[in-house]
């Protein structure tokens, strides 16, 4: 594994949820891969459709801040704001659908720190997965 470079604290103005609004958990298996499951209380409001649009666009998505101290005009990766102290990027990799959304067999690549501001780099993930629908 590639060593991952945490960069400096991004501070976008808002606060994240508080870690025990989520239930995290992380088991290391037999073979040595860990197990990580991270269940999310969903917002009001918000459909099964809409995450899987999320889940279709996030790593091509951008977001420019316009008014934020220190970011101002500047377009910041949606997977960065999902997350600003864990999250590193999250790209896509191999065949995609002509809209340029992951299909079967697309790989997307995940690099972050689990609960950095915790564990520092205990749990890295530099990982791809790939795409089964």
């Amino acid at each position: 594994m590639t060593q991952l470079t945490m960069p400096a604290p991004r501070d976008f103005g808002w606060s994240l949820k508080p870690n025990d609004s989520a239930f995290f958990d992380i088991q290391k298996r037999p073979n040595g891969q860990f197990s990580v499951v991270l269940n999310h209380a969903l917002l009001r409001g918000v459909r099964a459709e809409m995450i899987h649009w999320w889940f279709l666009n996030f790593t091509r998505l951008s977001v420019q801040l316009p008014d934020t101290h220190g970011f101002e005009g500047q377009q910041v990766p949606a997977y960065l704001l999902w997350h600003p102290q864990d999250h590193l990027s999250a790209t896509l990799k191999g065949k995609t659908a002509p809209d340029g959304t992951p299909q079967h067999g697309t790989k997307i690549h995940i690099r972050e720190a689990m609960q950095y501001d915790r564990y520092g780099w205990q749990y890295p993930v530099d990982a791809s997965l790939e795409v089964h629908y």
